[in-house]
């Protein structure tokens, strides 16, 4: 375990407890609100699990969590009846799914690129990821804050359901591997494929056993689909020539959008599955 970060570089941490949790399989690694709002949702819905166990499992593998903030917001929101926290992972330039919220939560949540909040009162939390200590031992530490936003209205959230999502992934799937077969991939770095893989194999952040099967599985789909064309992304000075490269870039971000997209609606899903379809 890492040692607590220096109070005058990093604010004291309030840490939370680790759950003891049997993860069902490994999957690629999911963003932590994927995590949190499948878990709060458990809590919330009475399903076994409290609340700081719930934001422990959001974050398995640091040991280093503010949770003040975040147990805080569950604790209100299961008060005023709330039973389901869903979430969004937004990008520059693409924010579909994210709450209605002022300049400072939607810079936070798409810095984050991701945030979980309260369908019934509103209410959202972005994770804050920080590292501290010297080059070579190096630590990480996740707070979450709160923010203040709106949520979208109760008929477009009632339009998630698994069939939906799945169709939705399968063809942009199809469509996302037309264009790559068009790319000229012989040429491209001879590992990034290794390195892809060893991400995919790399993941063990799990989730509940609740999870339907087939909700799982389209979330384990999508996931492995982004992280594939992130690796691939990230790689673009392999292409042959500059033009190679603009294509690849448009068919790479085109493909991790709609996974992303599918990852958090998916996820979505799966808290109203979980919360009895509150």
């Amino acid at each position: 375990m890492f040692e607590a970060p220096d109070p005058q570089v990093v604010r004291e941490s309030r840490r939370c407890p680790r759950a003891e949790f049997s993860y069902a399989e490994p999957v690629p690694e999911l963003p932590a609100s994927v995590r949190f709002a499948i878990w709060s949702t458990l809590a919330l819905a009475r399903r076994g699990v409290d609340l700081p166990e719930a934001v422990a499992a959001a974050t398995p593998d640091i040991p280093d969590v503010d949770a003040a903030a975040a147990i805080a917001r569950l604790d209100l929101w299961s008060q005023l009846g709330e039973r389901v926290v869903l979430l969004s992972l937004p990008a520059p330039g693409d924010l579909v799914g994210l709450p209605r919220g002022d300049p400072e939560f939607v810079g936070a949540a798409v810095e984050a690129g991701e945030c979980a909040w309260s369908p019934l009162v509103g209410g959202a939390l972005v994770p804050a990821f920080e590292t501290f200590g010297p080059a070579g031992d190096r630590g990480e530490i996740v707070r979450w804050e709160s923010y203040d936003c709106t949520p979208p209205p109760a008929h477009v959230l009632g339009q998630v359901t698994a069939a939906d999502v799945e169709r939705r992934l399968r063809a942009a799937t199809i469509e996302a591997t037309e264009a790559l077969e068009g790319l000229d991939v012989r040429a491209w770095d001879s590992g990034l494929r290794d390195l892809a893989d060893e991400r995919l194999a790399s993941g063990r952040w799990g989730l509940p056993p609740d999870v339907p099967a087939r909700l799982r599985r389209v979330l384990t789909q999508a996931a492995t689909i982004e992280t594939i064309a992130t690796t691939a992304l990230e790689h673009l000075h392999d292409a042959p020539t500059l033009a190679a490269g603009e294509h690849r870039s448009r068919v790479l971000r085109s493909v991790a959008q709609q996974a992303r997209r599918a990852l958090a609606s998916s996820a979505c899903a799966a808290c109203f599955d979980l919360a009895g379809g509150s």
